[in-house]
């Protein structure tokens, strides 16, 4: 240190990846959305929170999720794409939390079963995610649509 400042490196810098920007985005969300796990990667070492609320108490994982089954829908897929299943991976891998619940009560899990006609479909669909989420049967419960 000369002159009373320090000299700045990464581990001294906050890059401010837990507030949003001028349209209220994270930087978390655009590592989901542009399918970067690299940058997501980057963004948690650096003090990017994996719970952090993205508004409506939806978490990043909540978000990755949904963006998992639904790519997989509205592209016509057999299963989400690789890419979608590292990024959960590596959220719950640095602890996001699958059932933390948004303002409505559904956890990010309970979008597997959300995305299920009948409860055929949901062991189909949640057989897909058995290499990113741990203990699967115990997590990841099918409730009936109301």
């Amino acid at each position: 240190m000369e002159n009373g400042t320090e000299e700045l490196n990464e581990d001294n810098v906050d890059f401010g990846f837990n507030l949003p920007d001028v349209r209220g985005f994270y930087a978390i969300t655009s590592a989901i959305e542009n399918e970067n796990p690299d940058f997501l990667l980057f963004i948690i070492e650096h003090g990017g929170d994996v719970n952090i609320d993205l508004g409506s108490g939806q978490t990043p994982l909540f978000w990755a999720i949904d963006l998992a089954i639904d790519g997989m829908i509205q592209n016509n897929y057999d299963k989400p794409l690789d890419v979608h299943l590292q990024t959960i991976r590596i959220l719950i891998e640095h602890n996001a939390d699958l059932h933390k619940p948004d303002n409505r009560g559904k956890t990010p899990v309970d979008l597997i079963s959300s995305y299920s006609a009948n409860y055929t479909r949901f062991i189909e669909l949640r057989n897909m995610f058995t290499d990113v989420i741990p203990n699967i049967e115990e997590n990841v419960k099918y409730k009936k649509l109301n």
